[in-house]
């Protein structure tokens, strides 16, 4: 392996092979191999075989680094247990960020479970403030990048926001398949599709605004009107 990995052909496969672990989502399995190279201390050094070969080291401390804080509950308070889902709330003093975790068991196989969260066309049916979501590219096999908009309750303004989500395949280490989504810095909002949604989403809340201020200013008129009858009818009396 020594050997190969200083010969073009040799690098040439290394990195085929690197790429299919990431394509595949077998961090562990392509962390422990780019490890094998740097124990032969050849043909890693340097160059892109070693950019890729850290890429892949660092994607793969991420995870474990996402999987002991998964099971690390300092900090955190239990709201509410039922049905089998714990909840749980986290507020860090001085942060603007609230943070909540749910666990619980999804009685089913696995791939339909998957689907739930793989399938961004399927958010608006079971996420009641994503009112758009699709899927705007496919990363190999295990990665998507994701385009959705949530409508939050009046008088907040719909937000468009981008979300990479990844899969791994963690069965061999025996922690099953882990799926994480984390939102880009992409800024859907400049684009001319977004900019024409957020107008008419602006527009739509406007009229909704002005509706709600209409009924408000009818139903003050008829309570005076009602005030009026009552009071002419008492004086009648």
């Amino acid at each position: 392996m020594c050997e190969a990995a200083s010969a073009p052909h040799g690098a040439a496969t290394i990195t085929a092979k690197l790429h299919e672990f990431l394509r595949v989502g077998q961090i562990f399995e392509g962390d422990a191999f780019q490890n094998s190279l740097k124990q032969s201390q050849e043909g890693i050094s340097e160059g892109p075989v070693h950019t890729l070969c850290e890429d892949v080291r660092m994607q793969a401390d991420a995870i474990r680094q996402f999987l002991r804080d998964s099971q690390d509950l300092s900090g955190w308070q239990e709201l509410r247990r039922y049905q089998g889902v714990v909840s749980h709330y986290r507020h860090t003093k001085g942060s603007p960020l609230h943070s909540v975790r749910t666990e619980g068991i999804i009685p089913c196989a696995l791939f339909p479970a998957l689907s739930v969260v793989c399938e961004p066309d399927l958010f608006t049916s079971f996420v009641p403030t994503v009112k758009d979501s699709r899927c705007l590219c496919e990363i190999g096999l295990t990665k998507q990048l994701f385009y959705c908009r949530a409508s939050p309750p009046f008088p907040v303004s719909d937000r468009d926001f981008a979300l990479l989500a990844e899969g791994y395949d963690l069965l061999s280490s025996g922690n099953g398949v882990l799926l994480r989504a984390r939102s880009t810095p992409l800024d859907l909002s400049k684009t001319k599709k977004g900019r024409k949604a957020r107008k008419a989403e602006t527009q739509r809340r406007e009229q909704e605004r002005d509706r709600l201020l209409g009924e408000s200013h009818r139903g003050q008129e008829e309570s005076h009107d009602e005030l009026g009858r009552d009071s002419e009818k008492t004086k009648g009396d």
